[in-house]
């Protein structure tokens, strides 16, 4: 009887420690599924039609929900906003659409830029950003950053 007794209280506790489980990363699921979440990418494109070598900056939402993304460009002189910046005022779009772009979630938008126009000389150009309708700001950095670091050095 003492056996049967040990069984059902050790079932039971694992029972519960099982469900303890499944609502801490239910929670947790939660919460990270309203987060703001983007990818800052730096690249070049190559402009076909003139052959022109051109700076990108791509971003996706890697969110469930739809974000505007307001402001793109590039830190100066430090690696936050809060330092002077580079901010892409009048961004080249390829398909002509407007800005500022609301992508839906797994879109993408990549804006085109030529780096002579957006950094003054003897800048020092940190990391490539967007920010948000909402303020919140992403960072991204890639070997094509790199190279237009030196390029514009």
């Amino acid at each position: 009887m003492a056996d049967t007794s040990f069984w059902n209280e050790a079932i039971t506790l694992g029972v519960a420690m099982l469900g303890a489980g499944l609502g801490i990363m239910n929670t947790w699921q939660a919460l990270n599924a309203n987060r703001v979440k983007l990818r800052v990418k730096p690249a070049f494109a190559i402009d076909i039609p003139h052959g022109q070598s051109m700076f990108s900056i791509a971003v996706v939402n890697l969110s469930n929900f739809p974000i505007t993304v307001s402001e793109v460009g590039l830190t100066l002189d430090g690696n936050n906003i809060k330092r002077p910046r580079a901010a892409v005022v009048r961004p080249i779009l390829i398909d002509g659409g407007a800005w500022p772009r609301r992508p839906e979630s797994r879109e993408a938008v990549s804006i085109y830029l030529e780096h002579l126009d957006l950094i003054r000389p003897g800048s020092k150009v940190g990391l490539a950003y967007a920010r948000t309708a909402c303020g919140e700001v992403r960072y991204g950095v890639s070997e094509a950053l790199k190279q237009f670091r030196k390029m514009v050095a």
